[in-house]
């Protein structure tokens, strides 16, 4: 649906909560009353783009990291591809998923429940990949996987460090080789 393609756009831009539905008509040539029809909230447009966007996550970052052949090559995947995705066309402002979650993290509701529930999954697959790749303490290499994310994500979008995401790629390269059983 082009009304969520955009407003995902600005959500990765403006955040979650600098998304309104009056702000998404103006941008897509539409009445105020036009898009309460299809949402009927902001609450609801909010939940409408957090489940398009873990419906992407999953197919453009999962799915494919999780078609390699080992578990090493599934944890390497999962940072490289979700690199890839908050850095993409349709992600001018970085992960819109990490964007979403600061901006409602202490906004008790349906859509910072939603966000949990699918951080939690997506931390329950990068373990499994660690598991099956026969790393040490795979819960704590989903947190260095997801800190490497973290860092990178900040170097790169707040203080313009392109070389971020080769540098976060490089150090969990030393994680798995130290990592190995």
């Amino acid at each position: 649906m082009a009304i969520l393609d955009r407003a995902r756009i600005m959500a990765s831009l403006r955040g979650l909560e600098g998304l309104t539905i009056g702000d998404l008509a103006a941008e897509l040539g539409m009445s105020k009353s036009g898009l309460y029809v299809h949402f009927g909230s902001k609450q609801a447009l909010q939940l409408a783009v957090v489940e398009r966007l873990f419906e992407a996550f999953r197919r453009e970052v999962i799915e494919l990291a999780l078609a390699q052949p080992d578990g090493t090559d599934q944890v390497a995947a999962l940072l490289d591809r979700w690199i890839d995705w908050s850095c993409a066309a349709g992600h001018p402002g970085g992960c819109p998923l990490l964007g979403a979650i600061v901006d409602v993290d202490a906004v008790e509701g349906p859509v910072r429940d939603r966000l949990a529930e699918g951080w939690a999954i997506w931390r329950r697959v990068v373990r499994a990949a660690a598991g099956r790749a026969g790393l040490t303490d795979p819960d704590s290499v989903a947190g260095q996987v997801f800190g490497l994310y973290l860092d990178q994500h900040l170097q790169h979008w707040l203080m313009g460090d392109t070389a971020a995401p080769d540098a976060a790629r490089r150090a969990l390269s030393g994680l798995l080789e130290a990592r190995r059983a």
